[in-house]
């Protein structure tokens, strides 16, 4: 099953602030797992949906039976993540906006300023993570910017696996060729 994350696909975009922080998203994701029956998930996200993988096991680790995280490491937010702290300045949302053409809605603004802003709020994601009682797998793309040998080194402290394939962040998810065989094989030994 896949999930339409506040904001993005076909879920509605709220310009309410309140909707997108770390507990209210994670209950988003609860209340799709109760409506589907499912009472415990392997739960894979990419990005954006490795932090909401993060928020799950902050606030509902009993719901979890493994975690997969790709393009994202725990407690690392999006500036970090991306490579925007190295110049010593924080990037908000509205330069995000100068420096790419997302092409998004006017409508659709208030969604993604909100999900940026709360992509920053990691505080405690890497504990929670290691404290969630579940078999962890963090990989990323060659050519992300500091993930990759950030999430390698925090694999490494908390006993997770770990991979790396070729390519940028955006690459990275999208070739599946080498993905999938390295998901499957942990959801095998999980």
């Amino acid at each position: 099953m896949s999930i339409d994350s506040l904001g993005h696909g076909e879920s509605d975009f709220p310009t309410d602030a309140a909707l997108y922080g770390r507990e209210q998203r994670a209950g988003d994701i609860v209340a799709v797992l109760d409506a589907e029956h499912i009472g415990k998930t392997h739960l894979i996200g990419y990005s954006m949906g490795g932090w909401l993988a993060c928020c799950v096991a902050e606030f509902h680790s009993d719901r979890l039976l493994s975690l997969m995280i790709g393009g994202h490491c725990p407690g690392t937010g999006t500036n970090e993540e991306t490579g925007f702290l190295k110049t010593g300045e924080k990037y908000p949302f509205d330069r995000i906006l100068e420096l790419s053409d997302f092409g998004w809605p006017d409508e659709l603004l208030p969604a993604m300023r909100h999900t940026y802003d709360d992509l920053e709020d990691v505080e405690g994601h890497e504990e929670a993570v290691a404290s969630a009682g579940v078999p962890v797998l963090l990989w990323k793309g060659r050519g992300e910017a500091v993930i990759c040998e950030k999430g390698e080194a925090v694999t490494k402290q908390h006993d997770w696996e770990f991979f790396a394939v070729d390519g940028t962040h955006v690459e990275a998810v999208r070739n599946s060729e080498p993905n999938l065989p390295k998901i499957l094989s942990f959801l095998r030994r999980t």
